[in-house]
C-alpha cells in the first residue's frame, strides 16, 4: 500500500513538472517574439517597450514560483534571460 501510495504522489509530481515545462516552453516563445518585435521594429514605443518587459516580467515571476519543479541549472540559465531591466 505504501508503495503505491509513493508511486501516485511521484506521477503526480511528473505530470505537474510536465504541465510547468510546457507552460515554460510557451511563455519562452512569446516572449521571444516580443522582444525580437520590440527589437526589430521600434525601440522607441512606449507601448511595445511595456509590452515587452511585462512579458519579460511574467516569464520571470513563473520561474520563481515554478522553480520547484526545474532543475537549479536550468533556472539559473533561464534567470539569465528573463531578468526584468
Amino acid at each position: 500500500m505504501a508503495a503505491l501510495e509513493h508511486q501516485v504522489r511521484f506521477s503526480k509530481l511528473h505530470e505537474r513538472q510536465g504541465e510547468v515545462i510546457a507552460e515554460l516552453y510557451k511563455l519562452l516563445l512569446e516572449t521571444s517574439a516580443i522582444a525580437r518585435g520590440f527589437i526589430y521594429n521600434d525601440t522607441r514605443n512606449p507601448t511595445e517597450a511595456e509590452r515587452a518587459n511585462n512579458k519579460a516580467l511574467q516569464l520571470y515571476q513563473f520561474i520563481e514560483v515554478n522553480r520547484l519543479y526545474l532543475p537549479e541549472s536550468i533556472c539559473s540559465l533561464l534567470e539569465a534571460i528573463a531578468q526584468p531591466s
